[in-house]
């Protein structure tokens, strides 16, 4: 059974799909909420081939003074985690633009601290990103922090975007310090998963038993 929407009680259903935004009778989106959905996430998923595009015109001089200003953001401090951004009216038309839902298959403690992994990858890691921008609603006043690959916070708007969702970069030293203070979210198969997706499925990347990961990725809890 899968129902629409959060109850009004606010208690998170056990073992019920639950569909993060309120479905219309015939399963479309309104014209106006698909064309911000399909715009936005172009502009997203195109932003690395858009500022390519910049660079390769900085010979012509208000292209070169654009690209400055937009990589000298990079350098500027940027909040992490920012609920307000994660409440954006441009994310409900995403997780309604993909039907996107969730479930809880066992009662969490509100007292413990969780490392939520999260899988496949995919080419863009967007069901965990919408993920993400429902912990406001479902867990109010919660921090749930995430690491993504340190490129991603070289990248105007990209590093802001992510930053505001509460990522940092993926490596041991952010990850011990994050999980000192709040719960952490890592897609698990990393970058390598990515090259393993398929239209027609989805695969998950598994390692061996014996599998050491790199110094700097090995977990030791204290």
């Amino acid at each position: 059974m899968a129902v629409d929407m959060i109850p009004e009680n606010g208690k998170l259903p056990v073992g019920q799909r639950v569909y993060a935004e309120k479905r219309t009778e015939k399963g479309k989106m309104k014209p106006h909420r698909l064309f911000v959905a399909m715009t936005t996430l172009f502009v997203y998923t195109a932003w690395p081939y858009i500022l390519l595009l910049l660079l390769l015109f900085s010979w012509w001089r208000p292209v070169l003074l654009l690209n400055l200003a937009l990589f000298s953001t990079v350098l500027i401090p940027t909040k992490v985690f920012w609920p307000e951004f994660l409440n954006l009216s441009v994310f409900h038309t995403w997780r309604e633009y993909f039907s996107f839902s969730y479930k809880f298959e066992e009662k969490l403690d509100i007292d413990g601290k969780y490392i939520i992994a999260e899988f496949p990858h995919g080419t863009y890691p967007v069901g965990p990103l919408l993920a993400g921008t429902l912990i406001p609603r479902l867990f109010p006043g919660r921090c749930v922090h995430s690491v993504g690959a340190s490129v991603l916070f070289k990248i105007p708007l990209y590093k802001q975007m992510f930053s505001w969702m509460g990522c940092q970069p993926a490596d041991r030293k952010t990850f011990q310090r994050l999980l000192q203070k709040a719960d952490v979210a890592c897609v698990v198969g990393g970058v390598g998963e990515m090259f393993m997706q398929y239209e027609e499925k989805e695969q998950v990347r598994r390692l061996q038993k014996d599998y050491e990961p790199p110094h700097h990725f090995r977990w030791q809890p204290h």
